[in-house]
């Protein structure tokens, strides 16, 4: 997951749940990756966002906020569509 702080890093990445809402609601969310071990009730709220708007989202069983340089954040959009595609391979890789 060491991509997702790359893609911070180039910008491509809000985080928090207001943002990433703001991002899916203005289209620009190409990938949520989600903490795991978040609240079942923010899991809930990101699945729906998600699917009203048809993005891909991630679960991942890291600490989101410490990737992206923002402690205590469990949810995060990537806005670039080529980085969301290496994250979903990189995590397709990494289950098999």
């Amino acid at each position: 997951m060491r991509l997702l702080g790359l893609c911070m890093a180039a910008g491509k990445v809000v985080s928090g749940e207001q943002a990433v809402s703001i991002a899916l609601n203005k289209g620009r969310a190409a990938l949520v990756v989600l903490d795991a071990q978040s609240a079942p009730a923010t899991q809930q709220r990101a699945a729906a966002m998600c699917s009203r708007r048809g993005v891909n989202l991630l679960i991942v069983d890291a600490d989101i906020g410490k990737m992206v340089g923002h402690e205590g954040r469990k949810l995060a959009a990537v806005t670039d569509a080529g980085f969301a595609k290496a994250l979903l391979s990189a995590h397709d890789g990494q289950m098999q």
